[in-house]
């Protein structure tokens, strides 16, 4: 009896550390943003990490190929729905724009948020609901924990 309680409690103090140390992993993973081309997080999906820097920087969405060997095309102007949550890795602070370059309209997307849908978003500065859904060329991923750059950005409030 003695030894079958021994092995018993050998076997839940490594499940518990099992658990503890996944849940370790998944809240310091690499930061991460997501991005899908249809509302409701479905489609195809495109997982921006961080580089070592702290930061990830994609000027020209244009370039960035789709993430399927079958499909053709690039992930200009086709973002709908976005993550800054990091899905199972550390949240990210994100700049999305317009244009190419990190030209047109810019804003800013504050880490641990979900957009289902990028219509009818209310931002800083704008009386207005604007809609950003097939409207990202480039942006910007920032981990929370490094220095932020002061960019000239609308800042999310709310999205409908």
């Amino acid at each position: 009896m003695r030894r079958l309680l021994s092995v018993l409690t050998a076997f839940a103090l490594s499940c518990a550390a099992l658990i503890c140390e996944s849940g370790a992993a998944s809240a310091t993973g690499t930061p991460r943003a997501q991005f899908w081309d249809g509302t409701g997080y479905q489609s195809r999906k495109l997982d921006k990490d961080v580089w070592s820097q702290g930061y990830a920087q994609i000027p020209d969405l244009s370039r960035e190929g789709l993430s399927c060997w079958f499909c053709s095309g690039n992930w200009d102007n086709r973002i709908s729905s976005l993550s800054t949550t990091g899905g199972g890795q550390s949240p990210v602070d994100l700049w999305v724009y317009t244009e190419p370059g990190y030209q047109g309209r810019c804003v800013y997307i504050p880490a641990n948020t979900q957009i289902s849908d990028l219509h009818n978003m209310v931002v800083s500065g704008i009386s207005y609901p604007i809609s950003l859904d097939n409207d990202i060329s480039s942006f910007m991923v920032y981990d929370t924990r490094v220095v932020q750059p002061d960019l000239p950005c609308h800042r999310l409030i709310s999205h409908l």
